[in-house]
């Protein structure tokens, strides 16, 4: 019982970035689709999962709709489009070096940080308004997903 307890204190972290990789991808839902409907789906079934309360559902739908607003930001995709026409001049000239790419890496990475930590507060929000049975829950059910991915 304890190592299993051990075990799952180990994958909380992987478990959390997993939740946060199912908001922002979508899991199997297409690329094409848009990612309000996305986020709509997977917060439709993690409530369906878990069991969720109206109150908690109204609560779910805040922090979906606080990552969709985040991802789709004018700056968040203005700094994307920036990197990549950056990436792209770069390559179309004459030279590139590792020192060019490596800029342009630290700018992305710098965004790449401001998303992980707000995708974390939202976390810890979701995390705050389970119960600890939906939370059992919660990782039995990502659990359970992990396993697909699994080698």
């Amino acid at each position: 019982m304890k190592m299993q307890s051990l075990r799952i204190v180990r994958l909380m972290p992987i478990l959390g970035l997993l939740a946060i990789f199912i908001f922002f991808s979508g899991c199997s839902a297409s690329r094409s689709q848009p990612i309000e409907k996305k986020a709509t789906k997977i917060a439709n079934r993690i409530a369906k999962e878990l069991d969720l309360t109206e109150s908690q559902k109204a609560e779910l739908n805040q922090i979906k709709d606080d990552i969709v607003g985040k991802i789709k930001s004018k700056e968040n995709v203005a700094q994307r489009k920036e990197i990549r026409t950056a990436f792209f001049d770069m390559f179309k000239g004459d030279s590139l070096t590792k020192e060019q790419l490596m800029a342009l890496y630290q700018k992305k990475e710098a965004g790449e940080k401001e998303m992980r930590e707000f995708l974390m507060d939202k976390l810890v929000q979701f995390h705050k308004m389970l119960t600890p049975e939906q939370r059992t829950k919660f990782v039995a059910w990502m659990e359970k997903f992990a396993k697909k991915f699994e080698g």
